[in-house]
């Protein structure tokens, strides 16, 4: 069975992670809320089989513990899609290490915010041959009133959108012109 780690996937993600519950991924999902995580895993479990990874990413120690017995329990992991905020600016690099010490290839889709510099989060990072970066930026919808920040269900498809297409980079919504963000003054 495929393995994905899922990191924030009990939020604007949960969508996204029903998806790859029915293409046939085995989900490790890390996220701090328990509560949360129970509600997804009932939506999740009639479909495939989902590992709760109940940790805060930044406490690396337990993020690398968490990834590792994920990994042994379930083998390698050959999909991320990563939710992680600027407040845990070594996570990224933590979960990459992590994945990447089995040796087998994977995907890591890094989510990042409109505000977000993509080119310099991926050189912040040391990517092995075996892994394949990609970067998924969201951004904000227009409208006749004027624009808006995307729904959880916007977001949870486009980046279903962005791992089925498997690009480098991948925007969903729109990012520009930067002046029409929602609350731009």
């Amino acid at each position: 069975m495929k393995h994905a780690l899922i990191i924030g996937g009990t939020g604007m993600l949960s969508n996204c992670c029903v998806q790859l519950a029915k293409q046939g991924y085995h989900l490790s999902i890390l996220a701090r809320n328990e509560e949360k995580m129970d509600s997804l895993k009932k939506k999740i479990d009639p479909i495939s089989k989902m590992t709760k990874l109940l940790v805060d990413y930044t406490a690396e120690d337990k993020l690398r513990t968490a990834i590792r017995k994920a990994i042994q329990t379930h083998g390698p992991v050959s999909l991320v899609v990563s939710w992680i905020h600027s407040t845990a600016p070594e996570a990224p690099q933590v979960v990459i290490d992590e994945v990447s010490a089995s040796g087998e290839p994977f995907r890591f889709f890094h989510i990042l915010g409109s505000s977000s510099d993509p080119v310099a989060y991926k050189e912040a990072l040391s990517l092995p041959s075996q892994g394949h970066y990609r970067t998924v930026l969201l951004g904000f919808f227009k409208e006749k009133e004027g624009s808006r920040w995307l729904t959880h269900g916007e977001i949870s498809n486009g980046v279903g959108d962005a791992i089925e297409k498997d690009e480098p980079f991948y925007t969903v919504g729109e990012v520009e012109p930067w002046e029409e963000r929602p609350g731009f003054q």
